[in-house]
């Protein structure tokens, strides 16, 4: 499953997720680095592809009994579009309010980029088929690529590692609304982020 990322049986997938791949990389490689971009893209295809590979067994131990249900185990899943979320949402830390255009017309900003091709390859996934094969890659992908840049990354130029920034909180991957102070995750968070970069100054 970890190189399921790499491949994609599909001319047509094929074709957009280079096009789109070399859209993005020029965007985020400059800020991240042809190395932290390497680590990043093998982070997010290593993680979705162990969890969509956990959440197949998962649905097929939950409906085994199903005459079909063994049909899941040897269903096609591959494709590129978990790392291209991941691509998106390290867009959206780099650059979250630049414009961007669809078709000529369409304008909206770069932070609103990862929930709109979730829900754009989702419903594409169910209208023209392969919904197992996208829907845990994208879903994923995303996440995981949020997961990376927000607690694992190593910033050595900072000292710092991850973004606690409210900017990058994971709510932030959806529609804003208005909100009040963080709730009590987002401070435990914070103060936990804050105690572990004074231990790593204080060894480094």
């Amino acid at each position: 499953m970890k190189p399921a990322g790499f491949l994609e049986p599909s001319l047509l997938k094929l074709f957009f997720d280079i096009a789109s791949l070399l859209w993005v990389a020029k965007l985020i490689e400059p800020p991240l680095g042809s190395l932290e971009l390497l680590r990043f893209l093998c982070a997010v295809n290593v993680l979705t592809g162990a969890a969509t590979l956990a959440a197949i067994y998962l649905i097929y131990a939950v409906d085994h009994y199903s005459d079909k249900a063994g049909d899941i185990l040897y269903t096609e899943v591959c494709g590129f579009h978990g790392m291209l979320a991941g691509c998106l949402v390290a867009l959206k830390q780099i650059q979250p309010d630049s414009g961007v255009t669809l078709f000529v017309y369409i304008k909206f900003r770069a932070k609103h980029l990862p929930l709109l091709f979730c829900c754009v390859a989702t419903l594409a996934s169910l209208i023209l088929g392969g919904a197992l094969s996208t829907i845990p890659f994208v879903l994923f992908g995303t996440y995981f690529g949020w997961f990376y840049l927000r607690f694992l990354q190593i910033k050595p130029e900072l000292g710092l590692q991850g973004d606690p920034s409210d900017e990058f909180r994971f709510a932030t991957l959806f529609p804003e609304r208005p909100l009040g102070e963080g709730n009590g995750v987002q401070r435990l968070w914070k103060s936990e982020w804050a105690k572990r970069q004074q231990l790593r100054r204080r060894h480094s």
